[in-house]
């Protein structure tokens, strides 16, 4: 039997909720000739039933399980026998767009140098409407500017030749909740990179994202990733290879001040609220901000990232009908009465 062309991977934690129209996104796309590898990571949910039931349907599923590690080393698992020339990342919880293999493939074959491929996506919510949509740079040179700023790949979208990661390596599972900017950031020191204007994906929001330790972590994690990218362009070794975990405390002795990191960690629970705000999730927002409010005392940080935290509480307590303390937020923000 010859070797598919896509390795579609995914890894699945206790996702039975959205697992199905995920699956079938894939089994319906125009574009066939793949193999679809699901990573069980540890789930105690339905999932494993599910998939088995997939499994047994269409035999070009292949289903792992293993304990629970964090999508890096669930989708390492799944790239160590992924046989496809080209490799498609795949969420539990989105939806993809039939043609988006087809267009993915399609690019790939007529750009020689490129080694990474997105593409805009439509948020929807837990029920699957549409809240907004997404995007990001298209070309290669616009990409690597912006990439030193922040990532700029939708990873539920992303394809690579699988001869990329042989070079460059695969997840490095020390970046928590990053460890898919930090293999960006790699695969553009050495490749082209690119993003179709299309949308690929529909990119389920819900209120499980929220994780006040996830918000923290990913924060940490980008800024790793970035300090790490700068030094190794510098042409020293990175200084993360072979890291068990990146903690604030590593962070600094890389010379990253504690109000910068304090600053993106209110970045993050800021931009978090924003996309719980999208589906009307005003608890889940909530619960952002109140982490960044923590950030804010614990950093002591300037009056515009506090400003725009106090605010966000006002408006979200101007929508729960609570008009007194939506006032009270309103006046800690403009007078910085909180620090």
């Amino acid at each position: 039997m010859s070797a598919p062309a896509v390795s579609v991977l995914m890894a699945a934690y206790n996702a039975e909720r959205y697992l199905r129209p995920a699956v079938e996104s894939i089994l319906n796309q125009t574009f066939r000739d793949f193999e679809f590898l699901i990573i069980d990571d540890g789930s105690a949910d339905g999932t494993a039933a599910i998939l088995q039931e997939y499994a047994k349907a269409d035999g070009r599923i292949r289903i792992m399980h293993h304990q629970n590690s964090g999508p890096a080393i669930a989708r390492n698992q799944g790239l160590a026998i992924a046989g496809g020339r080209y490799v498609a990342i795949m969420d539990a919880d989105d939806v993809a767009f039939p043609v988006r293999l087809e267009r993915q493939v399609a690019t790939f074959e007529r750009s020689p140098g490129l080694g990474l491929l997105g593409g805009a996506m439509i948020f929807i919510d837990q029920a699957g409407r549409e809240v907004g949509r997404g995007g990001h740079p298209q070309n290669s040179a616009d990409l690597k500017a912006a990439l030193v700023r922040g990532n700029c790949f939708a990873h539920p979208t992303v394809m690579f030749p699988r001869n990329v990661v042989a070079e460059v390596g695969v997840y490095r599972p020390c970046f928590l909740q990053s460890e898919d900017y930090d293999l960006c950031l790699r695969i553009a020191e050495r490749y082209e990179v690119g993003n179709l204007a299309e949308p690929l994906v529909c990119y389920r929001l819900h209120p499980s994202q929220v994780s006040t330790t996830h918000v923290r972590q990913e924060a940490v994690s980008v800024l790793a990733a970035q300090c790490a990218a700068r030094l190794r362009q510098a042409g020293a070794p990175d200084p993360l290879d072979g890291v068990a975990k990146i903690t604030p405390e590593l962070l600094q002795e890389l010379g990253v001040a504690p109000e910068t990191i304090g600053t993106e960690s209110v970045h993050y629970c800021l931009a978090l609220a924003k996309r719980m705000l999208k589906c009307g999730y005003l608890q889940a927002a909530e619960q952002a901000l109140h982490e960044a409010r923590g950030c804010l005392q614990e950093h002591q940080l300037g009056r515009k990232p506090r400003a725009e935290v106090y605010m966000g509480l006002s408006r979200i307590c101007r929508k729960q009908g609570k008009y007194l303390q939506s006032a009270r937020w309103a006046a800690a923000g403009g007078l910085g009465l909180f620090r």
